[in-house]
């Protein structure tokens, strides 16, 4: 998945949630998530909510590899290593 954040687009952040001390969860206005291992400066996941709406809220359920990420149609579950989908409601 190519996410182009040159210095003409307008993107911002939406959303930050940590895991724990090394991870980040990231929320964009374009709908883009980015997980990061803030050891890298590139994330280790890139993933999209499809819609294009900016991401409100990010969460990483406890005890549990999933993230929770909500824009303003969607609440999605999915896993944090590879993005796989468990649930989304609408």
């Amino acid at each position: 998945m190519e996410l182009n954040l040159d210095s003409r687009s307008s993107i911002e952040v939406s959303s930050l949630c940590f895991k724990d001390a090394l991870h980040l969860a990231v929320g964009l206005s374009n709908g883009y998530i980015l997980l990061y291992d803030i050891r890298s400066s590139q994330p280790y996941l890139t993933k999209t909510h499809n819609f294009g709406l900016l991401i409100t809220r990010l969460e990483f359920a406890s005890n549990k590899e999933v993230v929770l990420s909500m824009d303003g149609r969607a609440l999605k579950i999915w896993n944090e290593h590879n993005g796989q989908p468990f649930t989304s409601t609408y």
